[in-house]
């Protein structure tokens, strides 16, 4: 007997004979998932909130976009099941994870012309075991900058 599971209230995914070959672990249980601690403002700095992170990932990446993608693109393509991308990848940047919960920080300059700019955020997760690709990805935020 053997079992296998991601953690986080996963879902028996069934019976699997795991004789036949290789075998994808499925993902399910609680979603990554990103919240805005602080609002954007002018001069500022914005915590992004990572939370429910997979047990065994390894790497977080944060995208931000000009550009919103409603509704989103599913990713199954990719080998990415259950997982869509919802900004432009105009700007990726990796980040260390540091458990369940990870705080990101994001300094707004204090710039009068970006008062009200729009901009768009998702994080993925490097998660060998999720999926085929590899990577599993959050909820996406719309952001307006305030005065």
């Amino acid at each position: 007997m053997v079992g296998i599971t991601q953690g986080n209230s996963q879902i028996d995914p069934g019976s699997t004979d795991y004789s036949a070959g290789v075998f994808q672990v499925s993902s399910g249980g609680t979603p990554l998932r990103l919240t805005a601690a602080t609002l954007p403002a002018l001069g500022t700095t914005l915590q992004l909130d990572v939370d429910q992170v997979t047990t065994g990932s390894l790497l977080g990446v944060l995208i931000l976009g000009f550009g919103q993608v409603n509704p989103g693109v599913d990713l199954t393509f990719l080998g990415m099941p259950g997982c869509d991308l919802y900004a432009t990848l105009d700007t990726q940047a990796p980040f260390p994870l540091a458990g369940p919960l990870t705080s990101l920080p994001l300094a707004i300059p204090a710039t009068p012309s970006l008062g009200g700019f729009q901009f768009f955020s998702q994080v993925a997760t490097f998660t060998p075991a999720a999926n085929a690709f590899g990577f599993l990805s959050s909820n996406g935020l719309a952001l307006t900058v305030g005065l």
